[in-house]
C-alpha cells in the first residue's frame, strides 16, 4: 500500500514494487477495510493508470506544474506518488 504525504489518499501495488510502479485493485479485502474509514480514499488502479493528460490541471501552482514538465509522468499515479523519487 502506499500513502500520499500530504493527501488523505492511498493505493495497492503489486509486490515487490518497482519503479515505475505497478498499480493493483485488491484482491484480499483490504479494500473494504480501507473504505470503512472516510477519512482516507482508496484510488483504483483504472484511475491511477488514467493518462494525465486526461486532468485538468489548471488549479496546479507554477512550482508544481515545472516539476511536471520537468519529470513528465504520464499517468495520475505516477504523479501522485512520484515516479520520479
Amino acid at each position: 500500500m502506499l500513502g500520499h504525504g500530504d493527501l488523505p489518499i492511498v493505493a495497492l501495488a503489486r509486490f515487490p514494487v518497482t519503479i515505475p510502479v505497478t498499480f493493483a485493485d485488491d484482491d484480499a479485502g483490504l479494500a473494504q477495510c480501507l473504505r470503512r474509514r472516510p477519512s482516507v480514499r482508496l484510488l483504483t488502479r483504472r484511475e491511477l493508470d488514467t493518462p494525465l493528460r486526461s486532468y485538468d490541471l489548471s488549479d496546479l501552482d507554477e512550482a508544481e506544474l515545472r516539476q511536471i514538465a520537468y519529470w513528465q509522468p504520464g499517468t495520475l499515479g505516477e504523479l501522485l506518488f512520484h515516479h520520479w523519487d
